[in-house]
This record gives structure tokens, C-alpha cells and sequence, in this order.
């Protein structure tokens, strides 16, 4: 509930800046010329649950951007199907993201992208017969988001995001966890937009 709060008086006192620095005339889509990039972190939450930071780079070229990102997540405890015991299940992704800005010479935008990612789900064992026991299976991530970006400075980048991990059909010797989840988040980067 304090995170809820701290992140709704953020948002509004973004916007007010915001709102009170905007031009004449306002433009919400609009093409660009700009040139540079912009790198920075992401709160975000996994099934609206577990909180995980997302590190993420990217080179801008007029309203288009590409870079990378990566995330390491601790999903939680689950019970396998296989053997009736207790797993750890985590996942590790990292990739490349392609998106979009509605525009970059306002300070309020939107943004969309998609990102393609690779790596693994694991589950450790926490029973105590076999305390190493672990299983892994690679996975290939489909993440599209988008949200509403403020730009309170020319080198600052605010966003409100929300999206879906797609990681299809998963099987982690018969758990079954939720390897596919809705995430939302608060994002701030850096750089030159």
C-alpha cells in the first residue's frame, strides 16, 4: 500500500511539472528527428505479485528505438506433479527490445514495444532428501508493453508501463507455475531523447 502511494504522489507531481512546462501547442503524435540513447532501470511486478527490476539500453533514431534488456526473477515456491515435492522456480531472461515513441519533442508521450527474449526456467529443490536436486528448461520470452512516458527534463524519462510475458507452453519437470504473466511497472532512464 506505501509503494501504491509514494508511486501516485510521483506520478502527480511528475505530471503537474509536466503540465505546467508544456508549450502552446501540444502534440501527442508527431514525427521526429532526434538522435541518442537512453539507458535505465524498471520496478516492475510479475502477475501483479513479485517485484523484479529489468536493466534495459537502447540507441533512439527519430521515433524509433532499439537496445537490449535483461531481468532475473524469483517466481516463488511450487508443488511438482512428478514427484509431490517442493521447488524454488526462478527464470533468467535477457534480449533485444524494438519500440516506438507517439513523439520525443513533448513531455508527455506514449510508448510501445516488443521485446524477444531468451534464457531459462529452474526449480531448486527444498525438501531435504535431496537438497540439490534442480531442473532447468530454456525458454524464449515474447514481451510486448507499452505505456505513457514524462519527460520532466530533457535528459529524464519517467515511464508508466504494463505488458504480458509470453514464454508458451513450459514444462518444468510437472510444475506448474505461472510462466506466463501479466507485469506492470514504473521505469526511469536516462540519456538523450
Amino acid at each position: 500500500m506505501k509503494i501504491k502511494n509514494s508511486l501516485f504522489i510521483l506520478s502527480l507531481f511528475l505530471f503537474s511539472l509536466s503540465a505546467s512546462a508544456q508549450s502552446e501547442t501540444f502534440q501527442l503524435f508527431s514525427k521526429s528527428n532526434a538522435r541518442g540513447g537512453f539507458g535505465g532501470l524498471s520496478v516492475n511486478f510479475y502477475n501483479a505479485q513479485k517485484p523484479y527490476i529489468i536493466g534495459e539500453g537502447a540507441a533512439l533514431i527519430g521515433n524509433f528505438y532499439f537496445g537490449g534488456y535483461g531481468y532475473g526473477l524469483d517466481i516463488g515456491t511450487f508443488q511438482s506433479n512428478t514427484d509431490n515435492e517442493e521447488y524454488r522456480v526462478s527464470t533468467g531472461t535477457g534480449g533485444i527490445l524494438v519500440g516506438g515513441f507517439s513523439n520525443t519533442d513533448e513531455i508527455v508521450a506514449l510508448f510501445a514495444e516488443t521485446r524477444l527474449g531468451w534464457g531459462e526456467f529452474s526449480a531448486v529443490s527444498t525438501f531435504e532428501n535431496q537438497p540439490n536436486a534442480s531442473y532447468s528448461v530454456a525458454a524464449l520470452t515474447v514481451f510486448p508493453m507499452g505505456g505513457i512516458v514524462i519527460r520532466p527534463f530533457d535528459f529524464l524519462q519517467v515511464r508508466f508501463q504494463a505488458g504480458y510475458a509470453f514464454s508458451g507452453a513450459v514444462e518444468l519437470h510437472g510444475i506448474n507455475a505461472p510462466f506466463n504473466a501479466g507485469t506492470f511497472g514504473v521505469g526511469l532512464h536516462f540519456g538523450g531523447f
